[in-house]
């Protein structure tokens, strides 16, 4: 008894109670990026620049608190919450898995295969219709004007397929508008300006924007640049994104465009 109450024990005692105490604070804290996991990504193919979104749990709220890789390559984070991450699929990544690391901890998630870019000359629409990849491109950009506003189409690559995307701006566009478009989100269809719409048509059968009630479905400009002259006016290659529906003219047979991406040039109005 003498024993167990001496000076020597109890000061045992409270030492072994205080680390018993410390070792159960630690086990109750949550390691920063615990439980991290990527339950797919979208789109899942795409060259440098292209948008993909992370989904998954246990992301950090904020962009700097993820750090996301293509096939090893750190891409930029755009936005992030718990459950989504946006990030911008760097340079030169090469085909290979998505991860995103959290606190030390790694979540590895399915492949993204990497394009290359189209040359700087091109001017193009791809997106997916129903998870089938279609691509329109030509070297020579073609110019239309469209009710109040002036825009760009891609010159139908043969007699079944030809796609265009249009974003309107009100009466008399100035190069100060479409400056204005970078970074931008803009409705498929509003009451306001700027408003966008696109359309494809292949084996003689149409599909519009307009006919379909687009919800929250957007246009996203990423970029504009100036690139030349067109009778007389700036001309600007528009790069963006884009979510939207569309149906035939009898609003049947609607087509979810599930990925979409352009690269147009737009010019002032002439």
């Amino acid at each position: 008894m003498k024993f167990r109450n001496s000076p020597f024990c109890v000061y045992c005692l409270l030492v072994l109670s205080l680390s018993a105490l410390s070792s159960c604070d630690s086990d109750d804290e949550e390691t920063p990026g615990a439980g991290t996991t990527i339950s797919g990504i979208s789109p899942d193919t795409g060259p440098s620049g292209t948008q993909v979104t992370i989904s998954g749990s246990g992301f950090g709220d904020a962009p700097g608190e993820n750090i996301v890789k293509f096939n090893g390559t750190e891409a930029v984070v755009l936005s992030a919450s718990a459950n989504q991450i946006v990030a911008e699929v760097p340079d030169g990544a090469g085909t290979g898995k998505v991860t995103v690391a959290v606190g030390g901890n790694i979540a590895e998630g399915p492949v993204f295969t990497y394009t290359e870019p189209p040359t700087a000359t091109a001017y193009f629409i791809y997106f997916k219709a129903n998870g089938s990849a279609k691509l329109f491109e030509d070297g020579n950009p073609g110019y239309q004007v469209c009710g109040d506003c002036s825009c760009s189409y891609i010159p139908a690559l043969d007699e079944t397929r030809n796609a265009g995307i249009d974003i309107c701006q009100v009466s008399d566009v100035t190069a100060a508008m479409i400056e204005n478009l970078k970074n931008k989100t803009i409705p498929f269809k509003d009451d306001g300006f700027p408003i966008a719409a696109f359309g494809f048509e292949e084996n003689n059968i149409a599909y519009h924007t307009d006919y379909v009630d687009q919800g929250t479905n957007t246009v996203t400009i990423s970029n504009v640049v100036a690139d030349g002259t067109f009778n007389e006016k700036k001309a600007y290659k528009v790069t963006g994104t884009f979510s939207c529906k569309v149906a035939k003219s009898d609003g049947t047979s609607v087509t979810t465009i599930t990925d979409g991406q352009f690269t147009v040039r737009y010019t002032e109005d002439f």
